[in-house]
């Protein structure tokens, strides 16, 4: 009779199994090449301008091409190598092509040195394709089945999507993997890992007194930059938009910056970034897939709710009358999830967000929150901006409505 495992029992035997294949002799070499990963990640990914230029590429486009194809052919390698090594140690080749790929995936993806230590552990390495759109685990992880020496993976079973009102409009399942929006979920992937090796380089740096506000300008950054996602018209320069000079900045209703006023982001990005970096989590755990981020992103964008640096996400706000009180309102006011609209710890809200265990429930607390805290919020800020813009409309048609009065005189002579 075959021998299954469920669950932790499942990830237990692959673990013993990921010692075993460790041991072999040679295998330290592939672990090097793990390493050799993150050294690429690191060289490559994080840095395509100096990476293509060493390629003969010169323009951004061509360096991320580079890196990407670069990337892919790793993954490969990886693949094929796990495949090999898991049937010397008298394993299913399909554990270790798991294994493998999935470990250069992550380790390229997230392009830090400190996720090396997961290929050695089957549990991080072992991230099944999801199986549908906004996917839920059905069952307690992935199973093992033992048939006279052999074993067999199974990846988790997934159930496809049933709150259907929370799919954007036109989203369907592999949307993530068409030309509209896989570019623009990769370049999303580079300016997160940007943002994550920046924020590492100061956690860091101990000895540098310019480290605490740089961490915090990190953190700023990355909350930002993971927040820009796929948009139904890709515009490149419009991923960046918040990150233009002065002389280049223009908000939605076309002000320009000045004096006194400061950039506001209207679904604030700490906020944004909860919701993003859980759905995040969700895909790395393959209990959601990356359909269902460029879900979130399209359903906030049909709820006139842009997310991160966009410029629809953008209003110029002066600082004493209008930033500052609009914040404190916020501060004050009840909004979704049983908190403030916003709560002065956000850890409260992540808590709150971090129970949604799968895509269908995290859409459900999304769009809770852009119904009672987003909309509210943004007509507060534009009803603050506007207000005294349309105070002086209104007085300078009154004084065009006088000008153009007929004198006492005109009216005798009619």
């Amino acid at each position: 009779m075959p021998k299954t495992y469920f669950g932790t029992e499942a990830v237990d035997f692959i673990e013993e199994k990921t010692r075993q294949i460790s041991n072999l002799p040679g295998v330290r070499n592939v672990l090097n090449f793990a390493g050799g990963v993150v050294k690429f990640a690191d060289e490559a990914f994080i840095d395509p301008h100096r990476y293509a230029s060493e390629q003969g590429e010169v323009s951004l486009s061509g360096a991320v091409g580079t890196v990407i194809r670069a990337g892919e052919g790793i993954i490969d390698m990886s693949t094929k190598g796990g495949g090999i090594l898991a049937e010397k140690a008298g394993i299913d080749p399909r554990i270790g092509q798991f294994a493998g790929g999935t470990a250069a995936e992550t380790l390229l993806t997230a392009g830090a040195g400190a996720v090396a230590s997961k290929t050695v552990k089957a549990v991080d390495m072992l991230t099944p394709p999801g199986g549908g759109m906004t996917p839920a685990l059905a069952g307690a992880g992935p199973q093992i089945t033992i048939r006279g020496g052999s074993a067999s993976l199974q990846p988790p079973t997934v159930n496809k999507l049933t709150v259907t009102e929370r799919i954007a409009e036109g989203v369907t399942q592999g949307i993530a993997d068409t030309p509209q929006f896989a570019d623009q979920l990769k370049r999303m992937d580079i300016r997160w890992a940007q943002s994550e090796k920046r924020l590492k380089r100061w956690v860091e740096d101990i000895g540098d007194p310019r480290r605490s506000k740089n961490i915090k300008k990190s953190r700023d950054a990355l909350k930002g930059k993971a927040s820009t996602g796929p948009a139904r018209v890709e515009d490149i320069a419009d991923e960046n938009w918040y990150t233009k000079d002065n002389k280049d900045f223009v908000d939605v209703i076309n002000q320009t910056p000045q004096l006194g006023l400061e950039r506001h982001h209207m679904f604030p990005k700490a906020e944004s970034y909860i919701f993003v970096e859980h759905m995040r989590s969700l895909i790395r755990q393959g209990i959601a897939d990356r359909d269902d981020m460029v879900n979130l992103f399209l359903y906030a964008e049909d709820a006139g709710a842009v997310m991160g640096n966009r410029k629809a996400n953008m209003l110029l706000m002066e600082k004493l009358t209008q930033h500052g009180p609009h914040h404190r309102m916020r501060e004050q006011t009840a909004g979704a999830l049983g908190l403030v609209m916003e709560p002065d710890n956000l850890q409260d809200l992540a808590d709150v967000v971090k129970t949604a265990t799968n895509a269908d429930e995290l859409m459900d607390l999304f769009d809770e929150y852009l119904i009672k805290n987003i909309k509210p919020s943004k007509r507060d800020a534009f009803e603050r901006v506007m207000g005294p813009s349309k105070r002086v409309l209104a007085k300078t048609l009154e004084q065009k409505r006088l000008q153009s009065t007929l004198s006492e005189s005109q009216r005798r002579r009619l």
